[in-house]
Protein backbone atom coordinates (compact mmCIF):
# COMPACT_ATOMS: atom_id res chain seq x y z
CA UNK A 1 0.00 0.00 0.00
CA UNK A 2 1.69 3.36 -1.28
CA UNK A 3 1.91 5.82 1.65
CA UNK A 4 1.32 9.74 0.30
CA UNK A 5 4.18 11.78 0.85
CA UNK A 6 2.96 15.32 2.84
CA UNK A 7 4.51 18.04 0.96
CA UNK A 8 6.91 20.26 2.75
CA UNK A 9 6.08 23.85 2.83
CA UNK A 10 8.10 26.82 1.59
CA UNK A 11 10.40 28.25 3.69
CA UNK A 12 9.51 31.83 4.12
CA UNK A 13 12.88 33.28 3.41
CA UNK A 14 15.24 32.26 0.93
CA UNK A 15 18.87 34.10 0.54
CA UNK A 16 21.23 33.34 -2.48
CA UNK A 17 24.36 34.96 -1.45
CA UNK A 18 27.69 35.87 -2.87
CA UNK A 19 30.07 35.92 -0.13
CA UNK A 20 33.44 37.12 -0.10
CA UNK A 21 36.33 35.25 -1.61
CA UNK A 22 37.34 32.71 -1.62
CA UNK A 23 33.67 31.43 -0.40
CA UNK A 24 31.16 30.56 -3.48
CA UNK A 25 27.83 31.04 -3.93
CA UNK A 26 25.82 29.68 -1.23
CA UNK A 27 21.77 29.21 -0.57
CA UNK A 28 20.15 29.60 2.62
CA UNK A 29 16.53 28.99 4.06
CA UNK A 30 15.32 30.57 6.96
CA UNK A 31 12.48 31.29 9.23
CA UNK A 32 13.86 34.27 11.70
CA UNK A 33 15.51 37.34 9.98
CA UNK A 34 17.84 37.20 12.75
CA UNK A 35 18.92 33.75 11.30
CA UNK A 36 19.96 35.52 7.90
CA UNK A 37 20.90 39.25 8.65
CA UNK A 38 24.47 38.27 9.69
CA UNK A 39 25.34 36.71 5.91
CA UNK A 40 23.18 39.75 4.01
CA UNK A 41 25.57 41.83 5.86
CA UNK A 42 28.92 39.47 4.80
CA UNK A 43 27.99 39.02 1.32
CA UNK A 44 28.93 41.06 -1.89
CA UNK A 45 25.87 40.57 -3.27
CA UNK A 46 22.70 39.02 -1.99
CA UNK A 47 19.13 38.30 -3.24
CA UNK A 48 16.61 37.43 -0.41
CA UNK A 49 13.30 36.05 -1.23
CA UNK A 50 10.68 36.83 1.58
CA UNK A 51 7.26 34.81 1.37
CA UNK A 52 4.77 37.04 3.88
CA UNK A 53 0.96 36.09 5.60
CA UNK A 54 -0.20 39.65 5.56
CA UNK A 55 0.63 43.23 3.83
CA UNK A 56 1.39 44.44 7.16
CA UNK A 57 4.41 42.08 7.17
CA UNK A 58 6.15 44.17 4.20
CA UNK A 59 7.46 47.20 6.34
CA UNK A 60 8.91 44.86 9.35
CA UNK A 61 10.28 42.89 6.64
CA UNK A 62 12.19 46.43 5.26
CA UNK A 63 12.95 47.27 8.59
CA UNK A 64 14.75 43.74 9.26
CA UNK A 65 17.36 44.51 6.51
CA UNK A 66 18.18 48.19 6.89
CA UNK A 67 15.39 50.13 4.44
CA UNK A 68 13.36 52.34 5.64
CA UNK A 69 10.43 52.66 7.47
CA UNK A 70 9.46 55.50 4.96
CA UNK A 71 10.27 53.77 1.80
CA UNK A 72 8.39 50.47 2.42
CA UNK A 73 4.94 52.55 3.57
CA UNK A 74 5.39 54.59 0.62
CA UNK A 75 5.15 51.30 -1.94
CA UNK A 76 2.48 49.48 0.14
CA UNK A 77 0.13 52.75 -0.35
CA UNK A 78 0.70 53.11 -3.92
CA UNK A 79 -0.61 50.77 -6.65
CA UNK A 80 1.30 48.05 -8.49
CA UNK A 81 3.56 51.03 -10.55
CA UNK A 82 4.64 52.67 -7.24
CA UNK A 83 8.45 53.63 -7.88
CA UNK A 84 10.48 55.15 -5.25
CA UNK A 85 14.21 55.87 -5.74
CA UNK A 86 16.06 58.09 -2.68
CA UNK A 87 19.54 57.55 -4.07
CA UNK A 88 20.91 55.12 -1.33
CA UNK A 89 17.90 52.47 -2.06
CA UNK A 90 15.50 52.13 -4.59
CA UNK A 91 11.66 49.99 -4.37
CA UNK A 92 9.49 49.46 -6.80
CA UNK A 93 5.94 46.92 -7.25
CA UNK A 94 5.50 44.43 -9.65
CA UNK A 95 2.51 42.87 -10.40
CA UNK A 96 2.20 39.32 -10.45
CA UNK A 97 -0.32 38.09 -13.02
CA UNK A 98 -2.75 34.91 -12.07
CA UNK A 99 -5.69 34.12 -14.38
CA UNK A 100 -8.35 31.72 -12.66
CA UNK A 101 -11.31 30.84 -14.88
CA UNK A 102 -12.44 34.57 -16.13
CA UNK A 103 -10.84 35.73 -13.05
CA UNK A 104 -7.57 37.77 -13.10
CA UNK A 105 -5.72 38.41 -9.44
CA UNK A 106 -2.46 40.98 -9.89
CA UNK A 107 -0.54 40.65 -6.77
CA UNK A 108 1.93 42.96 -5.75
CA UNK A 109 5.75 42.02 -5.37
CA UNK A 110 7.88 44.62 -3.56
CA UNK A 111 10.97 45.39 -4.58
CA UNK A 112 13.74 46.93 -2.64
CA UNK A 113 17.19 47.32 -3.37
CA UNK A 114 19.97 48.61 -1.80
CA UNK A 115 23.79 48.45 -2.07
CA UNK A 116 24.31 44.78 -1.64
CA UNK A 117 20.92 43.29 -0.92
CA UNK A 118 17.67 42.59 -3.82
CA UNK A 119 14.63 42.28 -1.33
CA UNK A 120 11.56 40.68 -2.83
CA UNK A 121 8.12 40.67 -1.07
CA UNK A 122 5.19 38.55 -2.10
CA UNK A 123 2.26 36.75 -0.51
CA UNK A 124 2.58 33.10 -0.55
CA UNK A 125 -0.14 32.95 -3.78
CA UNK A 126 2.84 33.96 -5.99
CA UNK A 127 4.95 31.10 -6.45
CA UNK A 128 7.53 32.31 -9.17
CA UNK A 129 10.31 33.40 -7.50
CA UNK A 130 10.27 30.92 -4.72
CA UNK A 131 10.87 28.14 -7.72
CA UNK A 132 13.56 30.38 -9.37
CA UNK A 133 15.16 30.47 -6.15
CA UNK A 134 15.73 26.62 -6.59
CA UNK A 135 18.17 27.27 -9.63
CA UNK A 136 19.34 31.02 -8.87
CA UNK A 137 21.92 30.39 -7.08
CA UNK A 138 23.41 28.28 -10.33
CA UNK A 139 22.74 31.62 -12.60
CA UNK A 140 24.58 33.59 -10.00
CA UNK A 141 27.25 32.17 -9.89
CA UNK A 142 27.62 32.29 -13.73
CA UNK A 143 28.50 36.00 -13.48
CA UNK A 144 32.08 37.05 -13.89
CA UNK A 145 34.54 37.55 -10.44
CA UNK A 146 35.67 40.09 -11.20
CA UNK A 147 32.19 42.01 -12.74
CA UNK A 148 31.73 45.09 -10.45
CA UNK A 149 28.83 44.62 -7.25
CA UNK A 150 26.42 47.78 -9.35
CA UNK A 151 26.50 45.15 -12.55
CA UNK A 152 26.00 42.20 -10.60
CA UNK A 153 23.25 43.71 -8.78
CA UNK A 154 21.66 45.19 -12.25
CA UNK A 155 21.98 41.93 -14.00
CA UNK A 156 20.19 40.00 -10.84
CA UNK A 157 17.47 43.18 -10.46
CA UNK A 158 16.72 42.70 -14.57
CA UNK A 159 16.70 38.62 -14.35
CA UNK A 160 14.17 38.63 -11.07
CA UNK A 161 11.91 41.05 -13.28
CA UNK A 162 12.28 38.47 -16.30
CA UNK A 163 11.24 35.66 -14.38
CA UNK A 164 8.38 38.03 -13.07
CA UNK A 165 7.20 38.69 -16.90
CA UNK A 166 7.87 35.65 -18.44
CA UNK A 167 4.87 33.96 -15.75
CA UNK A 168 3.19 36.79 -16.40
CA UNK A 169 3.03 36.26 -20.67
CA UNK A 170 1.79 32.39 -20.00
CA UNK A 171 -1.23 33.55 -18.44
CA UNK A 172 -2.02 34.84 -22.00
CA UNK A 173 -2.72 31.43 -22.97
CA UNK A 174 -5.88 30.98 -21.06
CA UNK A 175 -7.18 33.50 -21.42
CA UNK A 176 -6.74 32.42 -25.86
CA UNK A 177 -8.01 29.40 -24.81
CA UNK A 178 -11.47 31.57 -23.59
CA UNK A 179 -11.30 33.00 -26.66
CA UNK A 180 -11.14 29.97 -29.06
CA UNK A 181 -14.22 28.80 -27.16
CA UNK A 182 -15.77 31.53 -28.22
CA UNK A 183 -14.73 30.84 -31.60
CA UNK A 184 -16.35 27.29 -31.39
CA UNK A 185 -19.50 28.86 -29.70
CA UNK A 186 -19.83 31.16 -32.87
CA UNK A 187 -20.09 28.30 -35.26
CA UNK A 188 -23.46 26.45 -33.89
CA UNK A 189 -26.24 28.43 -35.70
CA UNK A 190 -28.75 28.07 -32.55
CA UNK A 191 -26.57 29.85 -30.35
CA UNK A 192 -28.31 32.13 -27.94
CA UNK A 193 -26.81 35.57 -28.21
CA UNK A 194 -27.68 36.88 -24.80
CA UNK A 195 -25.42 34.24 -23.43
CA UNK A 196 -22.42 34.55 -26.09
CA UNK A 197 -22.45 38.46 -25.55
CA UNK A 198 -21.70 37.98 -21.63
CA UNK A 199 -19.49 35.55 -21.86
CA UNK A 200 -17.47 37.91 -24.84
CA UNK A 201 -17.66 40.79 -22.27
CA UNK A 202 -16.70 38.75 -19.99
CA UNK A 203 -13.26 37.42 -21.59
CA UNK A 204 -12.76 41.17 -22.83
CA UNK A 205 -12.91 42.21 -19.31
CA UNK A 206 -10.35 39.84 -18.48
CA UNK A 207 -8.19 40.50 -21.22
CA UNK A 208 -8.43 44.29 -20.21
CA UNK A 209 -7.36 43.75 -16.71
CA UNK A 210 -4.14 41.48 -17.84
CA UNK A 211 -3.20 44.82 -20.70
CA UNK A 212 -3.33 47.23 -18.00
CA UNK A 213 -1.19 45.20 -15.75
CA UNK A 214 1.21 44.70 -19.01
CA UNK A 215 1.53 48.51 -19.27
CA UNK A 216 2.49 48.95 -15.66
CA UNK A 217 5.64 46.70 -15.93
CA UNK A 218 6.15 48.46 -18.79
CA UNK A 219 5.99 52.06 -17.40
CA UNK A 220 8.35 50.43 -14.36
CA UNK A 221 11.30 49.37 -17.15
CA UNK A 222 10.63 52.37 -19.01
CA UNK A 223 11.93 54.55 -15.53
CA UNK A 224 14.98 51.88 -15.06
CA UNK A 225 15.91 51.10 -18.64
CA UNK A 226 17.58 54.57 -19.18
CA UNK A 227 20.09 54.20 -15.28
CA UNK A 228 18.76 57.05 -13.98
CA UNK A 229 18.40 55.89 -10.70
CA UNK A 230 21.84 55.84 -8.46
CA UNK A 231 21.79 51.96 -7.45
CA UNK A 232 21.66 50.89 -11.39
CA UNK A 233 24.73 50.51 -13.39
CA UNK A 234 25.60 52.65 -16.21
CA UNK A 235 27.27 49.74 -17.86
CA UNK A 236 25.86 49.56 -21.58
CA UNK A 237 25.75 45.86 -21.58
CA UNK A 238 23.73 45.49 -18.01
CA UNK A 239 20.97 48.86 -19.15
CA UNK A 240 20.89 46.43 -22.79
CA UNK A 241 19.30 43.72 -20.76
CA UNK A 242 16.59 45.55 -19.26
CA UNK A 243 16.07 47.31 -22.69
CA UNK A 244 15.48 43.60 -24.24
CA UNK A 245 12.82 43.54 -21.62
CA UNK A 246 11.42 46.62 -22.50
CA UNK A 247 11.23 45.17 -26.00
CA UNK A 248 9.47 41.73 -25.44
CA UNK A 249 6.88 42.94 -23.01
CA UNK A 250 5.81 45.80 -25.62
CA UNK A 251 5.97 42.97 -28.56
CA UNK A 252 3.70 40.96 -25.49
CA UNK A 253 1.61 44.06 -25.34
CA UNK A 254 1.32 44.16 -28.99
CA UNK A 255 0.69 40.63 -29.21
CA UNK A 256 -2.56 41.31 -26.37
CA UNK A 257 -4.01 44.15 -28.33
CA UNK A 258 -4.19 41.90 -31.13
CA UNK A 259 -6.53 39.43 -29.24
CA UNK A 260 -8.58 41.67 -28.29
CA UNK A 261 -9.13 42.90 -31.50
CA UNK A 262 -10.39 39.15 -32.45
CA UNK A 263 -12.33 39.54 -29.54
CA UNK A 264 -13.97 42.63 -30.98
CA UNK A 265 -14.43 40.93 -34.22
CA UNK A 266 -16.60 38.09 -32.39
CA UNK A 267 -19.02 40.91 -30.62
CA UNK A 268 -19.06 42.04 -34.84
CA UNK A 269 -20.14 38.50 -35.71
CA UNK A 270 -22.31 38.06 -32.82
CA UNK A 271 -24.05 41.40 -33.77
CA UNK A 272 -24.79 40.39 -37.60
CA UNK A 273 -26.06 36.86 -35.78
CA UNK A 274 -28.65 38.64 -34.00
CA UNK A 275 -29.70 40.59 -36.43
CA UNK A 276 -30.21 37.46 -38.32
CA UNK A 277 -32.25 35.92 -35.90
CA UNK A 278 -34.48 39.18 -36.23
CA UNK A 279 -34.48 39.24 -39.66
CA UNK A 280 -35.57 36.01 -39.77
CA UNK A 281 -38.61 36.69 -36.61
CA UNK A 282 -39.83 39.59 -39.39
CA UNK A 283 -39.82 37.25 -42.10
CA UNK A 284 -41.72 34.93 -39.83
CA UNK A 285 -44.31 38.22 -38.91
CA UNK A 286 -44.65 39.42 -42.60
CA UNK A 287 -45.35 35.72 -43.63
CA UNK A 288 -48.39 35.24 -40.90
CA UNK A 289 -49.56 39.10 -41.60
CA UNK A 290 -49.85 38.07 -45.16
CA UNK A 291 -51.63 35.11 -44.77
CA UNK A 292 -54.07 36.72 -42.40
CA UNK A 293 -54.68 39.81 -45.35
CA UNK A 294 -55.36 37.30 -47.57
CA UNK A 295 -58.10 35.30 -44.74
CA UNK A 296 -59.19 38.37 -43.75
CA UNK A 297 -59.65 39.59 -47.64
CA UNK A 298 -61.57 36.50 -48.70
CA UNK A 299 -63.94 36.84 -45.67
CA UNK A 300 -64.46 40.70 -45.94
CA UNK A 301 -64.95 40.85 -49.19
CA UNK A 302 -68.40 38.61 -49.61
CA UNK A 303 -69.22 39.61 -46.01
CA UNK A 304 -69.68 43.34 -47.61
CA UNK A 305 -71.11 42.73 -50.67
CA UNK A 306 -73.85 40.64 -48.86
CA UNK A 307 -74.29 43.13 -46.22
CA UNK A 308 -74.73 46.17 -49.11
CA UNK A 309 -77.53 43.76 -50.91
CA UNK A 310 -79.49 42.91 -48.09
CA UNK A 311 -79.20 46.98 -47.61
CA UNK A 312 -80.39 47.80 -50.66
CA UNK A 313 -83.16 44.84 -50.70
CA UNK A 314 -84.65 45.59 -47.17
CA UNK A 315 -84.60 49.31 -46.11
CA UNK A 316 -87.65 51.34 -47.35
CA UNK A 317 -87.01 53.52 -50.88
CA UNK A 318 -87.80 56.75 -48.68
CA UNK A 319 -84.75 55.80 -46.57
CA UNK A 320 -82.13 54.94 -48.48
CA UNK A 321 -81.22 58.37 -49.81
CA UNK A 322 -80.54 59.90 -45.67
CA UNK A 323 -78.75 56.24 -44.45
CA UNK A 324 -76.85 56.35 -47.49
CA UNK A 325 -74.94 60.24 -46.64
CA UNK A 326 -74.58 58.78 -43.09
CA UNK A 327 -73.19 56.23 -43.88
CA UNK A 328 -70.78 57.93 -46.36
CA UNK A 329 -70.18 60.74 -44.22
CA UNK A 330 -69.26 58.47 -41.36
CA UNK A 331 -67.10 56.32 -43.13
CA UNK A 332 -64.85 59.75 -44.44
CA UNK A 333 -65.04 61.20 -40.51
CA UNK A 334 -63.68 57.63 -39.13
CA UNK A 335 -61.01 57.36 -41.96
CA UNK A 336 -59.62 60.96 -41.22
CA UNK A 337 -59.44 60.71 -37.46
CA UNK A 338 -57.83 57.57 -37.57
CA UNK A 339 -55.05 58.61 -40.26
CA UNK A 340 -54.31 61.81 -37.75
CA UNK A 341 -54.71 60.01 -34.67
CA UNK A 342 -51.66 57.20 -36.37
CA UNK A 343 -49.60 60.29 -37.56
CA UNK A 344 -49.61 62.30 -34.84
CA UNK A 345 -47.88 59.69 -33.07
CA UNK A 346 -46.00 57.48 -35.52
CA UNK A 347 -44.75 60.57 -38.18
CA UNK A 348 -42.40 59.75 -40.75
CA UNK A 349 -39.94 61.89 -42.15
CA UNK A 350 -37.40 61.65 -44.54
CA UNK A 351 -34.31 63.68 -42.89
CA UNK A 352 -34.02 64.77 -39.14
CA UNK A 353 -34.24 68.60 -40.96
CA UNK A 354 -38.01 67.97 -41.65
CA UNK A 355 -38.63 66.92 -38.25
CA UNK A 356 -37.22 70.00 -36.18
CA UNK A 357 -35.55 68.85 -33.61
CA UNK A 358 -32.69 70.86 -32.86
CA UNK A 359 -31.63 68.81 -30.07
CA UNK A 360 -30.82 65.68 -31.98
CA UNK A 361 -27.74 64.42 -32.04
CA UNK A 362 -26.99 64.50 -35.74
CA UNK A 363 -28.26 68.42 -35.74
CA UNK A 364 -25.92 69.33 -32.89
CA UNK A 365 -23.10 67.48 -34.67
CA UNK A 366 -23.68 69.21 -37.53
CA UNK A 367 -23.44 72.38 -36.09
CA UNK A 368 -20.82 71.64 -34.12
CA UNK A 369 -18.71 71.05 -37.27
CA UNK A 370 -20.03 74.36 -39.38
CA UNK A 371 -18.58 76.29 -36.31
CA UNK A 372 -15.44 78.82 -37.47
CA UNK A 373 -14.50 77.40 -34.18
CA UNK A 374 -14.28 73.99 -35.10
CA UNK A 375 -12.90 74.69 -38.37
CA UNK A 376 -9.97 76.22 -36.90
CA UNK A 377 -9.13 73.64 -34.61
CA UNK A 378 -5.50 72.03 -35.13
CA UNK A 379 -4.91 68.42 -34.83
Amino acid sequence: MLQSQSVEPAPKMVCVTIPPPPFKVAKVSAEDSADIMAIVEQSSLAWLNYTIDDEEEVVQAALSFGFTEQLARDLVSQSYEAYEDNEFELGLVMPAIRIRGLEVDVNPVYVLVKDNLILTIHDRSVTRLVQFSRYADTWISKLPGVMPTSDKLTLMFARIMEVNNSRNFEELRKIEEKADDISEALLDPTIHYMETGRYIFEVKHCLILYLAALWRSLDLLNRLRHGDAELISDNPKALQRINNLTLELTKHISLTEHTSEVLISGTTVLQTLYNNQLLIINNRMVMIMTWMTVIGTAVLVPNTIATIMAYLLTIPQEHIWWTSIVMVVSTVVATVVVYEGIMSKFRLYSTPEDRGDTDSMYIRLKKRLASPRARGTKI
